[in-house]
């Protein structure tokens, strides 16, 4: 059997995380008021090999 022969990858919704500066705080614009955002995209599903033995009685 082979699964996901054609390596398709399912399309999530993305991830946003707050952007942090290089002393650990997180970046902000507008005086201070808002955070930076990044979007990280979300994908599931990947090729994966597999061993198997079916026996039949």
């Amino acid at each position: 059997m082979i699964q996901n022969a054609y390596n398709f990858k399912t399309q999530g919704q993305d991830y946003v995380i707050r952007e942090k500066n290089a002393d650990g705080t997180y970046k902000t614009t507008n005086n201070g008021t808002e955070y930076v955002f990044t979007r990280i995209p979300n994908e599931s599903g990947t090729i994966l090999p597999t061993v198997g033995i079916m026996i039949k009685f």
